[in-house]
């Protein structure tokens, strides 16, 4: 079962997640610069989009592109790892008439947040939709939480496709919303709608597709723990031709560590997906220096153990648990680099 994420990383039900991560370049000729940065000053930036499997975790694709790149465009890159019957969940970013057609005429199904831009905004009307769309107010509120939409193709052709691939989308297109109100405290989130072309109501009830959507936010996760827990935040290469090898060498450390949780979650009847992959990670690495020079029985015998230790590591789903958004460390009272290195070292030398 897979999914895009992402990244934009579900049932055979491949899901896709799609998701993008922006990640810090160290490098002086790699991809692009900030447009206000001087030469010689900060880091150039990139943009990788992931295709994640929902089923594992694992990293099934990836596009790296410029940082001023849409995400959409890296979702049109990761679309050749799709198959007819996989899901594409993704965010609010997703959600454009012409992918979505494009999806669907590649077999797969889609789930992404509806875009704020098709929303009641004061006196505007909702675009491409026959319905009246959904009021703010609980109380007040008339329209069903899942209803069959209508959309009807752009009058204007996006500036990102071809003229050939904007005439030979349909006319129109009948989607399902799904909307809900969100009480949990902590979440900054009060109301959401999905759109999906899961029509059938009843194969796929609602309150099954806004799970799935809330499962989107692991990709999330699955993206801190290649920055943070594997350190892929700064790369220290110093050419575009390094820094991808580089990136494809975290990725595949991940997706080793990804196997040897599935394996273990399988052999110990635990939710791979809840097990630690820093534990994993600490495992692992306590186990390669003893497995040199041991037979091959040896072997096998403290592999099993290093799984049973990777299976201990489960944890529950903390529902209540909440985290606020701010940085506790101060940063250094240090302004920033404006002028390169040299011309700051001379005005030094010249004092």
């Amino acid at each position: 079962m897979n999914f895009i994420v992402g990244t934009v990383a579900l049932l055979k039900v491949l899901t896709v997640l799609q998701y993008q991560c922006q990640i810090r370049l160290r490098t002086r000729r790699l991809i692009h610069k900030l447009v206000h940065n001087n030469v010689g000053c900060g880091f150039p930036l990139a943009k990788i989009g992931v295709l994640f499997s929902y089923a594992t975790g694992a990293v099934m694709g990836i596009a790296i592109d410029i940082f001023n790149t849409h995400d959409i465009n890296l979702a049109r890159e990761l679309t050749k790892y799709l198959e007819a019957g996989d899901i594409l969940l993704g965010d609010r970013a997703f959600c454009a008439y012409s992918d979505i057609c494009l999806w669907i005429k590649q077999g797969c199904d889609v789930v992404v947040r509806l875009h704020q831009a098709r929303l009641l905004q004061g006196s505007k009307k909702p675009k491409y939709t026959v319905d009246p769309p959904f009021k703010k107010k609980k109380k007040t509120r008339k329209e069903l939480p899942d209803r069959l939409i209508y959309w009807t193709k752009p009058k204007q052709k996006p500036d990102d496709i071809s003229q050939e691939d904007f005439d030979s989308l349909p006319e129109d297109l009948v989607l399902r919303e799904v909307h809900c109100y969100i009480c949990i405290p902590g979440f900054r989130t009060k109301e959401i709608t999905v759109v999906t072309t899961l029509l059938d109501a009843i194969e796929y009830p609602g309150s099954e597709i806004l799970k799935l959507y809330d499962a989107r936010w692991e990709t999330e996760v699955n993206l801190r723990h290649i920055k943070t827990t594997l350190g892929m935040d700064i790369l220290s290469c110093k050419t575009p031709e390094m820094v991808r090898k580089e990136v494809y060498a975290y990725l595949l450390a991940y997706n080793l560590l990804r196997t040897i949780m599935y394996r273990a979650g399988t052999r110990f009847n635990r939710n791979h997906m809840r097990l630690s992959l820093q534990a994993s990670r600490q495992h692992l690495k306590n186990l390669l220096p003893k497995l040199e020079n041991k037979t091959q029985a040896r072997r096998e015998k403290l592999y099993k153990t290093m799984l049973e230790k990777v299976a201990d590591s489960y944890t529950k789903k903390r529902s209540k648990r909440v985290e606020p958004r701010v940085k506790k460390r101060r940063p250094k009272a240090y302004p920033l680099m404006q002028e390169p290195r040299h011309v700051l070292r001379a005005k030094l030398l010249s004092a």
